[in-house]
């Protein structure tokens, strides 16, 4: 299994990187959920989360999967590209 680094990016970039954005902040809201209660199910650090769900940074493939898993979904129904 190969897994892909976090990539942190720049604030004034990281809206643009490749077209991925995700929908994570939507989703949670809809849930009737927050990212406390994601950071402590999914037992990922509400810091890196918080970087991920404003799209600042992608997550590695096992860490999408264990968020997507949690909220019930799978990965692309949170990550998608944009053109």
């Amino acid at each position: 299994m190969v897994l892909l680094p976090i990539i942190i990016l720049p604030d004034s970039t990281h809206k643009h990187f490749e077209g991925i954005m995700n929908t994570l902040k939507q989703k949670l809201k809809v849930m009737g959920k927050s990212l406390g209660w994601l950071s402590k199910e999914a037992k990922i650090s509400r810091h890196h989360l918080s970087n991920i769900a404003n799209n600042k940074c992608l997550p590695r493939i096992d860490t999408a999967y264990k968020i997507a898993k949690t909220m019930g979904c799978n990965i692309e129904n949170i990550w998608v590209f944009k053109d």
